[in-house]
Protein backbone atom coordinates (compact mmCIF):
# COMPACT_ATOMS: atom_id res chain seq x y z
CA UNK A 1 0.00 0.00 0.00
CA UNK A 2 2.85 2.31 1.21
CA UNK A 3 4.59 1.44 -2.44
CA UNK A 4 1.14 2.25 -4.14
CA UNK A 5 0.77 5.74 -2.56
CA UNK A 6 4.25 6.58 -3.57
CA UNK A 7 3.73 6.33 -6.64
CA UNK A 8 0.94 7.71 -6.43
CA UNK A 9 2.47 10.65 -5.30
CA UNK A 10 5.09 11.01 -7.91
CA UNK A 11 2.26 11.01 -10.60
CA UNK A 12 0.45 13.49 -8.38
CA UNK A 13 3.21 15.64 -8.75
CA UNK A 14 3.64 15.58 -12.48
CA UNK A 15 -0.25 17.09 -12.81
CA UNK A 16 -2.12 16.43 -16.28
CA UNK A 17 -5.32 15.26 -16.28
CA UNK A 18 -3.61 11.56 -17.29
CA UNK A 19 -1.35 11.82 -13.98
CA UNK A 20 -3.70 12.71 -12.23
CA UNK A 21 -6.32 10.34 -13.33
CA UNK A 22 -3.44 7.30 -12.78
CA UNK A 23 -2.41 8.98 -9.00
CA UNK A 24 -6.36 8.62 -8.48
CA UNK A 25 -6.13 4.74 -9.48
CA UNK A 26 -3.19 4.28 -7.50
CA UNK A 27 -4.73 5.88 -4.25
CA UNK A 28 -7.48 3.76 -4.47
CA UNK A 29 -5.60 0.54 -4.63
CA UNK A 30 -3.45 1.91 -1.70
CA UNK A 31 -7.01 2.10 0.30
CA UNK A 32 -8.09 -1.29 -1.49
CA UNK A 33 -5.09 -3.34 0.87
CA UNK A 34 -5.14 -0.75 3.78
CA UNK A 35 -8.02 1.04 4.06
CA UNK A 36 -6.98 2.91 7.10
CA UNK A 37 -3.98 4.30 5.35
CA UNK A 38 -4.92 8.21 6.48
CA UNK A 39 -2.08 10.00 4.18
CA UNK A 40 -3.40 7.73 1.57
CA UNK A 41 -7.07 9.48 1.98
CA UNK A 42 -5.56 12.92 2.05
CA UNK A 43 -2.90 11.89 -0.96
CA UNK A 44 -6.85 11.17 -2.74
CA UNK A 45 -8.76 13.79 -1.68
CA UNK A 46 -5.73 16.09 -3.07
CA UNK A 47 -6.14 14.34 -6.30
CA UNK A 48 -9.79 15.01 -6.62
CA UNK A 49 -9.14 18.86 -5.74
CA UNK A 50 -7.05 19.59 -8.33
CA UNK A 51 -8.31 17.58 -11.22
CA UNK A 52 -11.09 20.33 -12.26
CA UNK A 53 -7.97 22.46 -13.38
CA UNK A 54 -6.77 19.90 -15.88
CA UNK A 55 -9.79 17.98 -17.22
CA UNK A 56 -11.16 18.47 -20.42
CA UNK A 57 -14.39 17.14 -19.46
CA UNK A 58 -17.74 19.50 -18.71
CA UNK A 59 -18.17 21.87 -16.02
CA UNK A 60 -20.42 19.01 -14.07
CA UNK A 61 -17.34 17.86 -13.51
CA UNK A 62 -16.02 20.05 -10.91
CA UNK A 63 -19.57 19.81 -8.76
CA UNK A 64 -19.10 16.18 -8.73
CA UNK A 65 -15.44 15.99 -7.45
CA UNK A 66 -14.98 18.75 -4.78
CA UNK A 67 -17.65 16.63 -2.87
CA UNK A 68 -15.35 13.84 -3.33
CA UNK A 69 -12.32 15.59 -2.45
CA UNK A 70 -14.00 17.13 1.01
CA UNK A 71 -15.11 13.18 1.91
CA UNK A 72 -12.03 11.73 1.36
CA UNK A 73 -10.17 14.34 3.28
CA UNK A 74 -12.95 13.82 6.00
CA UNK A 75 -11.74 9.77 6.01
CA UNK A 76 -8.18 10.97 6.65
CA UNK A 77 -8.94 13.72 9.12
CA UNK A 78 -11.46 11.03 11.06
CA UNK A 79 -8.23 8.38 11.03
CA UNK A 80 -5.35 11.30 11.99
CA UNK A 81 -7.10 14.67 12.95
CA UNK A 82 -3.49 16.21 12.46
CA UNK A 83 -2.92 15.63 8.86
CA UNK A 84 -2.30 19.23 7.90
CA UNK A 85 -2.84 18.01 3.84
CA UNK A 86 -6.13 17.17 4.61
CA UNK A 87 -6.57 20.17 6.03
CA UNK A 88 -5.56 21.80 3.10
CA UNK A 89 -7.81 20.23 1.01
CA UNK A 90 -10.87 21.32 3.09
CA UNK A 91 -9.14 25.14 3.01
CA UNK A 92 -9.14 24.82 -1.02
CA UNK A 93 -12.39 23.73 -1.32
CA UNK A 94 -13.38 26.47 0.28
CA UNK A 95 -11.26 28.76 -1.95
CA UNK A 96 -13.04 27.39 -4.88
CA UNK A 97 -16.47 27.79 -3.69
CA UNK A 98 -15.90 31.67 -2.99
CA UNK A 99 -15.36 31.20 0.95
CA UNK A 100 -12.06 32.91 0.69
CA UNK A 101 -12.00 33.83 4.96
CA UNK A 102 -12.87 30.35 5.82
CA UNK A 103 -10.28 29.18 3.09
CA UNK A 104 -7.23 31.76 4.50
CA UNK A 105 -8.27 30.14 8.53
CA UNK A 106 -7.92 27.00 7.09
CA UNK A 107 -4.67 27.21 5.61
CA UNK A 108 -3.38 28.71 8.75
CA UNK A 109 -4.45 25.90 10.69
CA UNK A 110 -3.11 23.23 7.99
CA UNK A 111 0.53 25.20 8.15
CA UNK A 112 0.40 24.79 11.85
CA UNK A 113 0.46 21.18 11.54
CA UNK A 114 2.53 20.88 8.89
CA UNK A 115 4.29 23.68 8.56
CA UNK A 116 6.86 21.96 6.02
CA UNK A 117 4.27 20.74 3.39
CA UNK A 118 4.52 22.69 0.31
CA UNK A 119 1.47 22.15 -1.27
CA UNK A 120 -0.63 24.29 1.62
CA UNK A 121 2.08 26.81 0.80
CA UNK A 122 1.27 26.41 -2.85
CA UNK A 123 -2.58 26.86 -2.71
CA UNK A 124 -2.33 29.58 0.22
CA UNK A 125 -0.15 31.73 -2.50
CA UNK A 126 -2.93 31.47 -5.08
CA UNK A 127 -5.73 32.68 -2.65
CA UNK A 128 -3.60 35.44 -1.72
CA UNK A 129 -2.86 36.24 -5.40
CA UNK A 130 -6.46 35.97 -5.86
CA UNK A 131 -7.78 38.71 -3.78
CA UNK A 132 -4.65 41.32 -4.82
CA UNK A 133 -2.30 40.32 -1.45
CA UNK A 134 0.64 40.06 -3.62
CA UNK A 135 3.72 40.49 -0.98
CA UNK A 136 2.18 37.60 0.77
CA UNK A 137 1.36 35.85 -1.91
CA UNK A 138 5.18 35.84 -3.23
CA UNK A 139 6.09 35.15 0.14
CA UNK A 140 4.05 31.71 0.60
CA UNK A 141 4.65 30.64 -3.52
CA UNK A 142 8.47 31.24 -2.44
CA UNK A 143 8.50 28.89 0.83
CA UNK A 144 6.68 26.35 -1.01
CA UNK A 145 9.50 26.46 -3.78
CA UNK A 146 12.14 26.75 -0.93
CA UNK A 147 10.00 23.21 0.47
CA UNK A 148 9.75 21.25 -2.88
CA UNK A 149 12.61 22.81 -5.61
CA UNK A 150 11.63 19.60 -7.51
CA UNK A 151 7.91 20.61 -8.21
CA UNK A 152 7.37 22.14 -11.61
CA UNK A 153 3.84 23.60 -11.22
CA UNK A 154 5.02 24.99 -8.32
CA UNK A 155 7.83 27.45 -9.96
CA UNK A 156 5.07 28.01 -12.14
CA UNK A 157 3.15 29.22 -9.46
CA UNK A 158 6.14 31.32 -8.10
CA UNK A 159 6.52 32.71 -12.26
CA UNK A 160 3.02 33.69 -12.24
CA UNK A 161 3.50 35.60 -8.69
CA UNK A 162 6.32 37.32 -9.52
CA UNK A 163 4.48 38.47 -13.28
CA UNK A 164 1.98 39.57 -11.28
CA UNK A 165 4.30 42.05 -9.58
CA UNK A 166 5.74 43.38 -12.61
CA UNK A 167 9.25 41.42 -11.86
CA UNK A 168 9.56 40.43 -15.46
CA UNK A 169 13.19 38.87 -15.20
CA UNK A 170 12.10 36.55 -11.80
CA UNK A 171 9.19 35.70 -13.45
CA UNK A 172 10.83 34.31 -16.34
CA UNK A 173 13.90 32.45 -14.51
CA UNK A 174 11.06 30.11 -12.43
CA UNK A 175 8.96 29.82 -15.85
CA UNK A 176 12.45 28.17 -17.32
CA UNK A 177 12.63 26.37 -14.68
CA UNK A 178 8.89 25.10 -14.38
CA UNK A 179 9.47 24.09 -18.21
CA UNK A 180 12.61 22.22 -17.57
CA UNK A 181 10.86 20.50 -14.88
CA UNK A 182 8.19 19.36 -17.10
CA UNK A 183 5.48 21.99 -17.72
CA UNK A 184 4.62 22.58 -21.17
CA UNK A 185 5.34 26.01 -22.84
CA UNK A 186 1.98 25.73 -24.12
CA UNK A 187 0.30 26.06 -20.43
CA UNK A 188 2.02 28.89 -19.23
CA UNK A 189 1.45 32.46 -20.08
CA UNK A 190 4.52 34.27 -18.83
CA UNK A 191 6.76 33.83 -21.78
CA UNK A 192 3.60 35.84 -24.33
CA UNK A 193 2.98 38.55 -20.97
CA UNK A 194 6.58 39.42 -21.09
CA UNK A 195 6.87 39.94 -24.62
CA UNK A 196 3.72 41.84 -24.89
CA UNK A 197 4.74 44.73 -22.03
CA UNK A 198 8.23 45.01 -24.18
CA UNK A 199 6.27 45.57 -27.80
CA UNK A 200 7.05 42.11 -28.91
CA UNK A 201 3.55 41.47 -30.12
CA UNK A 202 4.98 38.42 -32.75
CA UNK A 203 5.68 36.50 -29.48
CA UNK A 204 3.03 36.44 -27.42
CA UNK A 205 0.74 33.77 -27.46
CA UNK A 206 -2.73 32.76 -25.67
CA UNK A 207 -1.91 30.09 -23.10
CA UNK A 208 -4.52 27.05 -22.78
CA UNK A 209 -3.65 26.88 -19.07
CA UNK A 210 -2.79 29.57 -16.35
CA UNK A 211 0.36 28.91 -14.59
CA UNK A 212 -0.73 28.96 -11.62
CA UNK A 213 -2.95 25.85 -11.69
CA UNK A 214 -3.17 24.19 -8.70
Amino acid sequence: AYELYLQGRAAWKRRGEDNLKHAIDLYQRALGLDPGFARAHAALASAYVVLPGYTMEEQGDEAQLLPMAEASARQALSIDPKIGEAHAVLAQINAERGDLLDAESGFFFAISLEPNEATTHHWYSILLGRVGRLEQALEQARRAQELDPTSAIIAANLAATYLMRGEDEQALRYNKLAQELGISKKHTGVEATVAMRRGQWDEGRVPELPAWAG
